[in-house]
């Protein structure tokens, strides 16, 4: 028989950014602990109930045991950023006034930390999530902003001027990755347009 789980730690995770932590066996009222960099999601019956910022904190109610409640608790490492980089290629460009059809490409790179992690977890729909598992989905992420959104972005400029307004485009592509991430969890603290690139 397992031991009774009396108190939880909740502290920086090197292998995950988040984690699920077993509390199986807690009993009423565990303590939980959550330290500097860290929060923890305490999830009851499939809802959030609480996120725990660092301190300590409570959990496992006499309702919830005596419903016997199906109980999750999520570490998250909220104290990393990351950094994302990614091409693009074959997108169309047509510049009207000169009636010039052809296909260009973009690099990006990007920092992102995790703002909401309730959101992400639900959008990721697991718990142990590593750096890399972040990477892939927002490069995935990135990916589809440039390519369907640098294809129209440009259509405001001409063939002669993309190369000197790179820093406006990348502006209106930071505007709409940003909001693009945010539902899904992730704060965009800063976006650059590398280089948009002609064959």
């Amino acid at each position: 028989m397992k031991e009774k789980i009396r108190n939880v730690d909740v502290v920086s995770n090197k292998d995950y950014v988040m984690w699920q932590i077993d509390i199986e066996n807690a009993v009423r009222d565990t303590t939980l602990n959550v330290a500097a960099g860290c929060i923890a999601l305490y999830i009851v019956n499939g809802m959030l109930k609480s996120t725990n910022m660092p301190g300590r904190w409570c959990i496992k109610s006499k309702d919830e045991e005596r419903s016997n409640a199906r109980l999750q608790l999520i570490g998250v490492n909220t104290d990393r950023t990351f950094e994302i980089r990614c091409g693009v290629g074959d997108i169309p460009f047509k510049d009207y006034e000169l009636n010039v059809e052809t296909k260009v490409g973009a690099h990006g790179e990007c920092k992102i930390r995790i703002s909401q992690p309730w959101s992400l977890y639900t959008t990721l729909g697991k718990a142990n999530i590593t750096a890399q598992d972040i990477d892939d989905y927002a490069k995935l992420k990135m990916r589809e902003l440039m390519t369907s959104c640098l294809s129209s972005v440009l259509q405001n400029y001409d063939y002669n001027n993309i190369m000197t307004k790179q820093s406006d485009i990348a502006a209106e592509l930071a505007k709409r990755f940003s909001e693009e991430l945010f539902r899904y969890g992730v704060e965009v603290e800063s976006f650059a347009l590398a280089g948009i690139c002609f064959p």
